[in-house]
Parts: structure tokens; C-alpha cells; sequence
């Protein structure tokens, strides 16, 4: 997995021939990077998108509950006697795939059970549902960047994404200081190609007036 800076620039090194590449911010490259990342991911999703993702799939180790009302977090009243937890604070940004956020699992701190994904209006469903007392599933609902769980007794879980960003120092405190163009650039590799052809061809060729190539060009997924 390239580093943030490495990957840069080695799009700016290819870009020394018009001589303007000194004159592109490190971050505004990166800005772009994710922009173009994130449509490429969603158009890679094709209901397993996660098989795609193992070797950058990032796991948050520990992710604090909180005690919520669900009613007002959740906008939806829930069964009698129910005690809703949320994560404290929202996660970091994930790749969005066709059905929603890129999460690969979700357990328990102890591995020994995990919880099915499902979002606000796959629960209702599922709470209104008859049967749903015969099956023992444990559920968390992705709302708005927070993940809720029907457990009162649950202080914290695990989750292993496609996390937007490298999110090693939220593991290890000391890894804080590390600088941005240091951290992982956490996107599969069969996507980077593209990506960086999609970076240069569109918003940076448009920006400093650089001449497309025809080959790349006719390649561009966006005319297929």
C-alpha cells in the first residue's frame, strides 16, 4: 500500500512537463484523489464489493457506546423496555458502495458475536416483523454516520471498514503525529491507475491548460 505522499507525487512528477506542477498544493492533490476515489469505488460495487477490498480493509479496534434515546436519535419509536446504544462520536469516513457505507464486519469486543448491517428503514421492517422474536440476530442500524445497537449492555464494538483515510493513530495514540503525507493511502490497488489518470485527464487538465492525450483519452471510462 503506496503512502499518501509517494502517490502524489508520482502524479506530480509526471505532470513536470508543463512545468506547473510546483504550483499544486500537496493537499489540494489529495482532495482530488479522494474526490475521484470515492465515484470509482461505488462503480467497482457490484454486491461483494468488499473481496475487492481485503487488503485495505482497516479495522477500528474499539468504537465507545452510548446510551441514546432512540426515539429522538433515531426518529422511530422502538419495542417496550429496549435500551439503544450509539457510538459515541461518528466514524471516520467510509467508501460508500450501491447499498451504503463499505463495513466488512462489526463484533463484539471479544470476536464472539457479530452484527448484521442494516440501515434505518431495513430495521423498521425488522422490529415490525412477527417472526423477528425466532431469529436471534443481532443487528446494528447505520444512521447518519453513527452505528445504533437494541443492547444495553454493549460498552463498545469493532468495526473493519473501507475507511476513507488510514486510521492507524485512532489504534495507537503514538501514530498522532504522524504527517498526513506519511499515512497509508488506504484505495485497492487495481484502482489506482485509473484514479490517477482520471486526476490528471479531468481536473487537472482542465486547471493548468494541459493538452489530453488522445490515447489516454479514448480509454476514459467515462466515454465507454
Amino acid at each position: 500500500m503506496d503512502t499518501i505522499g509517494k502517490y502524489i507525487s508520482g502524479i506530480k512528477n509526471s505532470l513536470k512537463a508543463t512545468g506547473q506542477e510546483a504550483f499544486l498544493p500537496n493537499r489540494f492533490v489529495y482532495h482530488l484523489i479522494l474526490k475521484h476515489a470515492r465515484w470509482l469505488t461505488k462503480r467497482l460495487d457490484s454486491g461483494n464489493v468488499m473481496t475487492n477490498f481485503n487488503a485495505v480493509a482497516q479495522t477500528l479496534e474499539l468504537v465507545e457506546l452510548e446510551e441514546v434515546d432512540s426515539l429522538r436519535s433515531l426518529k422511530v419509536p422502538v419495542e417496550t423496555g429496549i435500551t439503544w446504544r450509539r457510538t459515541s462520536e461518528k466514524l471516520p469516513d467510509m467508501f460508500i458502495g450501491l447499498n451504503g457505507p463499505l463495513i466488512k464486519e462489526i463484533t463484539t469486543l471479544d470476536f464472539h458475536n457479530t452484527f448484521k448491517l442494516v440501515d434505518l428503514s431495513a430495521y423498521r421492517k425488522i422490529a415490525r416483523s412477527p417472526r423477528r422474536k425466532y431469529f436471534p440476530q443481532l443487528y446494528a442500524v447505520y444512521e447518519n454516520g453513527y452505528l445504533y445497537f437494541a443492547d444495553p449492555c454493549l460498552s463498545g464494538v469493532g468495526v473493519t471498514a473501507a475507511f476513507e483515510t488510514d486510521i492507524s493513530h485512532l489504534n495507537d495514540e503514538s501514530l498522532s503525529c504522524v504527517p498526513m503525507l506519511q499515512r497509508k493511502l488506504p484505495i485497492p490497488g487495481k484502482l489506482l491507475a485509473e484514479l490517477e489518470s482520471q486526476v490528471k485527464q479531468s481536473d487537472l487538465a482542465m486547471m493548468l491548460n494541459i493538452p489530453q492525450d488522445p490515447q489516454e483519452d479514448n480509454k476514459n471510462i467515462v466515454r465507454t
